[in-house]
């Protein structure tokens, strides 16, 4: 059952390069750089446990598993839709830059941790405080410093994508009323929704004060996967109940169908393994309430209410040099 399991991905590849018009001799040596890697990362596997059967490492809890997938590959999943009022020919553009980007990323992800597991032993791996560094120390040489380098412009292209999204979002949500007016208006010499920016930068100067950077991504990754399957449930929903609904972007059945299943998978496994901090994350969602029900369902609000909310709209508005977004400007 291992060598039929084995032979598949070394069949996906002969045929994708093939059909792609590699030559054969070049097939040959991918498939056995593949053969090599998969033979170390074995070895590897076996090394882990020792003569009677204990295992010289402990094993990567569960949390960690799911907030290490899930910001690898949120990179560019959560921030292409998000880009969406930014960027001409959106139809074209956004399945375009999905297809290419995840597939690339996807399988720099998978070589990196083949190669860790070739190169590196279970020991290596475990007391080793950055996985990466200690990798290039053993195979880089005197160019071991550039891999600080490259992980240093990985964390900040991810952080200027979270940022570029994350004020995105709450511009379209101010403009459908859900936040406050003055996040759904743009700098008008930069054209930048600067209010969304420096709420964004206020939200996570107050994330910070929790302390345990690993304690807030569980709790953002959980929280995460909760409202994104809420959403891939909508989406079935509506897809079943208005087929004809106009849709300018549409994909076939079969991959909402699959995230969700993964979204269900990973939203379980993460209230078993660690309740406490899938709860927290609840709890911090939760607080969101009384403020939605205080700006949104509470339509008739007194006046002095209103007049301190138009007060601090203007004065935002002087100074970020914002204004609400014109129609001409979409």
């Amino acid at each position: 059952m291992e060598k039929a399991f084995d032979r598949v991905p070394r069949f996906l590849i002969w045929w994708s390069m093939r059909k792609l018009g590699v030559d054969e001799w070049l097939v040959k040596a991918v498939q056995a750089m593949y053969r090599d890697a998969v033979i170390k990362v074995h070895s590897a596997v076996e090394m882990s446990y020792d003569v009677t059967g204990a295992k010289l490492y402990r094993p990567l809890p569960f949390p960690w598993i799911t907030s290490v997938v899930w910001r690898g590959e949120a990179a560019g999943r959560d921030t292409s839709p998000s880009q969406r009022y930014s960027r001409n020919r959106k139809k074209e553009n956004l399945p375009r830059a999905i297809w290419i980007s995840l597939p690339i990323i996807t399988s720099v992800y998978v070589f990196a941790n083949i190669a860790y597991f070739a190169v590196l032993t279970p020991l290596e791996l475990k007391e080793s405080e950055a996985v990466a560094v200690t990798f290039a120390d053993k195979t880089l040489g005197v160019m071991a410093w550039i891999m600080p380098l490259f992980v240093s412009c990985s964390t900040f292209g991810g952080l200027n994508g979270a940022i570029f999204a994350g004020s995105r979002l709450c511009f379209v949500g101010a403009r459908a009323k859900h936040f406050p007016e003055f996040l759904a208006m743009i700098n008008i010499k930069y054209f930048t929704p600067m209010p969304a920016l420096m709420f964004g930068g206020l939200m996570a100067v107050t994330y910070l004060c929790i302390g345990n950077i690993y304690k807030l991504i569980n709790y953002m990754a959980f929280v995460e996967a909760i409202f994104f399957g809420i959403t891939i449930s909508g989406l079935l929903y509506l897809r079943k109940t208005k087929p004809n609904m106009k849709r300018p972007i549409k994909v076939h059945i079969c991959f909402p169908i699959f995230y969700l299943c993964i979204l269900i998978f990973l939203t379980v496994m993460s209230l078993t393994s660690n309740p406490r901090e899938c709860f927290v994350g609840i709890i911090v969602v939760c607080t969101g309430i009384p403020i939605y029900c205080f700006g949104v369902m509470w339509k008739r609000k007194p006046k002095v209410i209103r007049n301190a909310l138009s007060k601090i709209t203007i004065l935002i508005q002087k100074c970020t040099l914002a204004m609400p977004q014109q129609d001409h400007f979409e």
